[in-house]
């Protein structure tokens, strides 16, 4: 018989082998339907789709962007004057944009997440995130209810841009919400995980830690795998 293996474990190598966007999506709704139940996520995700459906704009028809470029020349001939991406094709890629962003602006309105002037609603997602997550034992909800408002307070923080971004400082700190919630709930439900598999894992090696408190023992133990796993973070270029 197969022993349960942690699903953290499973991330881990999924995040080392899996390159594919996709893989990796199927991965995380793994993860998170294991967490939190498949009818807390898959719910929210029906309304997220209901939503993006409802606001989706057709996208402009696919530019072939080959046609567009300016060929180079050969190494050691003279730079050509002409752009390397003439007109049409930068004003394909300007609507692109525009349309992702009205999209998403479009789907957090729609979804009570964004203001008319488009300041986030913390208290409408805390609300919600209490409703859909009443039926969780209460040490997850708290653990949950404090990562969202970690990343509440770092999004609030993000300064004012200084590079005359087109995208309203409002919509990136939608986006810096959304990226920072989906990472922290992660840890969270990894953490979770791992609290239910800790007769998996001798922590004798881990110093200072106190095996009488399974939180203490999780969250150090899901650093000592991040710090595996997390090659890129230590490289400085």
């Amino acid at each position: 018989m197969f022993r349960a293996v942690p699903l953290v474990l499973v991330l881990v190598w999924a995040s080392a082998v899996l390159a594919d966007p996709f893989d990796m999506e199927y991965a995380y709704t793994k993860v998170m339907t294991n967490c939190l139940g498949e009818d807390v996520y898959n719910g929210w995700k029906r309304r997220v789709a209901e939503a993006t459906k409802t606001c989706f704009t057709q996208d402009t028809i696919p530019l072939t962007l080959s046609n567009h470029v300016t060929k180079q020349a050969d190494a050691g001939q003279q730079r050509p004057s002409s752009p390397l991406y003439d007109a049409e094709a930068v004003g394909w890629m300007v609507r692109q944009a525009k349309s992702r962003v009205s999209n998403f602006t479009c789907v957090m309105q729609r979804l009570g997440y964004l203001k008319d002037d488009l300041s986030l609603d913390f208290v409408f997602m805390e609300e919600e995130a209490k409703t859909m997550f009443a039926s969780l034992p209460l040490d997850l909800q708290d653990d949950l209810g404090k990562a969202f408002r970690h990343c509440q307070e770092f999004t609030m923080c993000l300064p004012a841009d200084q590079y005359d971004s087109p995208i309203p400082l409002n919509i990136k700190r939608a986006m810096a919400l959304l990226k920072c919630d989906k990472k922290t709930r992660m840890k969270v439900c990894m953490k979770h995980d791992l609290k239910r598999h800790l007769g998996e894992f001798d922590i004798s090696a881990i110093p200072g830690v106190r095996t009488e408190d399974e939180n203490e023992v999780a969250n150090k133990l899901l650093h000592v795998l991040w710090g595996l796993d997390a090659k890129d973070d230590f490289k400085l270029y």
